[in-house]
């Protein structure tokens, strides 16, 4: 039963990734195209006055340009750090946490779970259609779940 479900949570997994097919909840191709589109009005400019007083000092928008670029940089690399070290405490201290509580092989079988709610939090979060073949592979990868947790029980 082990090996029953394992191999149906591996062959759900690559049908998520490889079959498409129609979507079942959400927008097809051709509505989503139309619901995407940007609009060509233009933006206001709430900075303008902080490039007016540079522009003041004598710099020109080419340098003022060079000086966002390398900000922008530095704060990018600052917060994905931070994110990077949030995110692998919490994923290392969940883990530890599950494999002292759960068998391992169990622990290891649930991470095949991630394809299934990244599918879900994109509807949600982004309004990305559900196709077919990400419900069927999860249909599989959860009945594999059930299989597995079911022998081992």
């Amino acid at each position: 039963m082990k090996v029953a479900g394992t191999l149906a949570c591996v062959f759900g997994a690559m049908l998520m990734v490889l079959f498409k097919g129609p979507a079942v909840i959400g927008y097809k191709e051709s509505e989503l195209a139309l619901h995407g589109e940007i609009s060509a009005k233009g933006q206001p400019e709430p900075v303008g006055w902080l490039v007016a007083r540079f522009m003041e000092f004598g710099l020109e928008q080419w340098h003022l340009g060079v000086i966002c670029l390398i900000g922008n940089c530095m704060c990018m690399a600052t917060y994905l750090a931070m994110l990077g070290i949030v995110a692998s405490a919490l994923n290392c201290g969940l883990l530890t946490w599950c494999n002292k509580m759960l068998e391992p092989a169990l622990v290891a079988l649930y991470s095949l779970l991630q394809p299934v709610a990244s599918a879900f939090l994109s509807r949600f979060f982004l309004g990305s259609p559900i196709y077919s073949g990400s419900v069927l592979g999860g249909i599989l990868i959860i009945a594999g779940l059930y299989l597995v947790t079911w022998a081992i029980l």
